[in-house]
């Protein structure tokens, strides 16, 4: 979960504003990604409502 919230983060100080192919305007890097081992289990993520 750190992790995760770690890389949104960098996102929103660091992220760049492009439009999608919708139109909409995103945040966005290039290479971020996110690892878990899943012998540790399914990494939910706690930050939404379920």
């Amino acid at each position: 979960m750190k992790q995760y919230l770690e890389i949104l983060e960098y996102i929103l100080l660091n992220g760049k504003q492009k439009k999608t192919r919708t139109g909409t305007d995103a945040l966005t890097i290039d290479g971020a990604t996110f690892e878990h081992d899943m012998s540790n289990g399914f990494p939910l993520l706690t930050t939404k409502k379920i």
